[in-house]
């Protein structure tokens, strides 16, 4: 009776130490991406990675699909949702430690208690890297959009784009029917289905878009004379804890970047597996698109005119400096001849 009470009591104290063991595990996996990894004796450290469904994520499936990653010791796990926005959500609420935007989309998460770092700039899509579509014969020019119902994207850099077209062209916003959209597939078909008259349209999807019927050109970016820039972001306490493993993760981006110039067939290739974005779009796109891990006064001058600009025009609510939510030492260690930016 004795060894069996004992027998019982040594698998109750067994399941304690495991129930144990097992939240200490949980807690470590909150915020802090790759080492819980370490802990456990994986020499490759794990980031988790936020990227959107565009172009504009290129660098993080070729860095992941050619080895560049693993070369530097790096674990991605690259997740991949709508916009960049939704990576940039991600990345605050812990669902993964990197995010990529726009910078618009990545302005409207800057000030106050923000938490989120920018560590460098990343890429550039050309003035003809999208263009605005419409249906029906009356929209001769954005100028006829009064009335029109327009296919938007919440809080990301689209939502720039149309308050830039709409000032540009003397439509007041709120004289036209903004219908938001979670996707670019669902802008797409609701103006194939009738219920929007005018998008904005990726060059990476064109062959799609003008599939839909009665669908017309407008014109691209120099319509409104814009080019958006984006940028990669981590958290604060992340770029603080591991900031070798950053600097790991841009030297990695930076070569990602120089084979997408040197390869175009074989990223449009990996776009496709990734994205299932048609190869001869992807080929056009990569013509005119800009991969480079840089940080230059004039990327820091381009986003804080877009988050002035969008505060006094009352797109976003806080008013702050960029400067105040930048880490730029990992890239300075990385790729110092890269960073250009006076400090100012």
């Amino acid at each position: 009776m004795a060894k069996r009470v004992k027998e019982t009591s040594g698998r109750i104290l067994v399941a304690v130490l495991l129930i144990i063991l097992g939240v200490i595990g949980l807690a470590g996996c909150g915020g802090t991406g790759g080492a819980l990894d370490k802990q456990a004796g994986n020499s490759r450290f794990a980031i988790r990675i936020g990227a959107d469904s565009s172009p504009f994520s290129f660098q993080f499936r070729v860095a992941k699909a050619k080895g560049f990653f693993e070369k530097y010791n790096i674990d991605a796990d690259v997740q991949t949702f709508s916009f960049g926005i939704d990576t940039i959500n991600a990345l605050i609420l812990d669902q993964v430690d990197s995010g990529q935007a726009m910078d618009y989309a990545l302005a409207s998460r800057l000030g106050k208690e923000s938490d989120l770092r920018i560590v460098s700039y990343i890429a550039t899509p050309s003035l003809d890297g999208a263009s605005l579509y419409v249906v029906g014969p009356d929209i001769k020019s954005p100028a006829d959009l009064t009335g029109k119902h327009i296919a938007a994207q919440k809080g990301t850099v689209n939502e720039y784009v149309w308050a830039q077209t709409f000032k540009k062209f003397g439509v007041d916003p709120k004289a036209v029917h903004m219908q938001y959209f979670g996707s670019n597939a669902e802008m797409l078909a609701a103006v194939q289905t009738g219920k929007a008259d005018a998008v904005w349209g990726d060059k990476s999807n064109k062959s799609k878009i003008l599939e839909i019927a009665g669908i017309r050109e407008l014109g691209d970016f120099h319509l409104i004379d814009f080019e958006m820039k984006g940028y990669l972001a981590f958290k604060d306490q992340f770029v603080k804890a591991h900031p070798q493993e950053v600097e790991n993760f841009l030297k990695a981006l930076n070569e990602a970047s120089e084979y997408i110039a040197q390869h175009p067939k074989e990223t449009a290739d990996i776009a496709y597996q990734d994205l299932k974005l048609p190869k001869e779009d992807v080929l056009k796109t990569l013509e005119t698109y800009t991969y480079h891990i840089r940080f230059s006064q004039a990327d820091y001058d381009h986003i804080q005119d877009i988050a002035a600009w969008s505060y006094q025009n009352g797109l976003i609510k806080n008013s702050y400096a960029v400067r105040d939510y930048l880490a730029l030492d990992p890239l300075r260690k990385a790729l110092p001849e890269t960073v250009t930016y006076s400090g100012k």
